[in-house]
């Protein structure tokens, strides 16, 4: 079946990425090498028995598509489940057997983006490109008007892929984003977005900033209108129908002159943060700013951690029906300092023990480790949160920056790159006291795998 599909997407000249599979399971010890053998016999037949007009338009494999929410582990409730080096030393495995069986394909995951860096950090992963998901989510107490909440929401995504290229490692392509909008369908009374008018602007916005700030693809979930149980049906380009005559020109919605009319060689504009990057969920307008966490994040060498990740989760009230907790969680991002205000909002203002109050709250950065304050799931191992100190103090958060088992190290090396210098290796991280000596053409050559790029951070003399 995987080699029909592949063929037909040939024959439309189309590329694909394969999700490999590892949709749903619960963390296992045993998951990581049974999948890996998987994977080795998929590589196999890919490489072997394909047909050369499969192998043609296969992109390359998608090791899971959103394991943040199909491959969890049980963190954080401190005691079980994966660290981050579990995931280093898995994603690594099969890495590795995919590039020995099928070298001639691309290697990606398709993740969160920057709800990611708790466990499936890009930072210890290795891929030769990430593909993060993200879509608009709309938030009920965003805007006076609808416009207004749809902007704000537009603007909470581009501080997603603002936060990729000032983070992500490699290249990065958008894996899936999308907007829905249905003729005759109106928010919030039907489980659309907004309006068909609304759906393109978001497209075209999106679109362009992701290629203003280095992105190496965008793709839009879906490309036609299909029935997904009650919500989730009207995301296509196209309406519901039969493309007949081909090309469907009857069925298209407004959104396909934002990609018919988008331009890959335009110039690119500065690809600026958005005015809400440091607080995406715009609490500081609209909560009462009360409960307030302030914090300052250091690595293990007392530097100051830009963007680092901080949830927070609020009890909004008690669903009776069901037996549980209604949560809203949120994340807010550290300045160039290492500060960061984590804003509860109760919005339902509904639960009286705990209104307008953290309850709970995660701290990591990409490479770094993961701190947890406060309860998840019943757990009674994690630390408490910290008592929130008045506005003008901080409590301070050190997040170790962790070696992961990389095949090296770059670290007070004087790189003259107008000689020929073969590395032995393929990983790389980073040390403030890397110097990069100018030369026209730079070349550095990964053993077995051609030429590579390094992402340092460094000094050009």
């Amino acid at each position: 079946m995987i080699e029909n599909i592949l063929e037909k997407a040939y024959n439309k000249g189309l590329k694909v990425i394969l999700v490999a599979g590892g949709k749903l399971h619960e963390y296992s010890p045993n998951f990581s090498d049974e999948y890996n053998l998987y994977l080795q016999q998929l590589a196999i037949y890919m490489k072997n028995s394909a047909s050369l007009n499969a192998r043609k338009a296969l992109l390359g494999y998608d090791l899971m598509n959103e394991p943040l929410w199909s491959a969890q582990s049980k963190w954080p409730d401190c005691i079980d489940g994966q660290s981050k080096q579990d995931v280093c030393n898995s994603v690594n495995n099969w890495y590795f057997t995919l590039n020995k069986y099928d070298h001639d394909h691309l290697v990606t995951l398709g993740g969160s983006g920057i709800e990611d860096v708790f466990q499936w950090d890009p930072a210890v992963m290795k891929l030769d490109f990430y593909s993060p998901h993200f879509y608009p989510n709309l938030q009920p107490y965003e805007g006076t008007t609808h416009q207004e909440k749809v902007d704000l929401a537009i603007e909470r995504a581009l501080g997603n892929v603002c936060w990729l290229k000032k983070n992500c490692p490699f290249p990065f392509i958008i894996g899936e984003t999308g907007f829905q909008a249905q003729a005759g369908l109106s928010y919030p009374s039907d489980p659309v977005n907004g309006t068909l008018q609304q759906q393109k602007e978001y497209a075209e916005q999106t679109l362009k900033y992701v290629y203003d700030c280095d992105g190496s693809g965008y793709s839009w979930w879906i490309y036609q209108n299909m029935y997904w149980g009650a919500d989730g049906s009207y995301y296509g380009l196209l309406d519901f129908g039969l493309c007949n005559p081909i090309p469907c020109a009857p069925l298209y919605k407004p959104i396909v002159a934002a990609f018919t009319n988008f331009s890959s060689t335009a110039l690119k504009d500065p690809c600026n943060a958005p005015s809400n990057y440091h607080d995406p969920f715009n609490h500081s307008i609209y909560s009462p700013n009360t409960n307030i966490i302030h914090g300052n994040i250091k690595d293990d060498d007392g530097n100051p951690v830009e963007d680092a990740v901080v949830f927070g989760y609020t009890i909004l009230e008690v669903d009776v029906n069901n037996n549980a907790l209604s949560i809203d969680h949120h994340y807010t991002l550290s300045d160039p300092i290492g500060n960061f205000s984590l804003i509860p909002y109760d919005f339902i203002n509904n639960f009286p023990p705990e209104p307008n109050t953290i309850v709970d709250m995660t701290i990591s950065a990409t490479g770094c480790e993961r701190l947890h304050y406060g309860w998840a799931n019943g757990s009674t191992n994690c630390p408490p949160i910290i008592p929130n100190p008045p506005p003008t103090t901080n409590q301070n958060y050190v997040v170790k920056r962790i070696h992961y088992n990389y095949d090296n190290y770059v670290k007070n090396k004087n790189i003259d790159i107008a000689s020929y210098e073969k590395l032995e290796w393929m990983e790389h991280t980073h040390d403030r006291n890397v110097t990069i000596q100018p030369f026209v053409t730079s070349k550095i050559a990964a053993a077995k795998r051609g030429y590579f790029i390094a992402r340092l951070r460094c000094i050009i003399q």
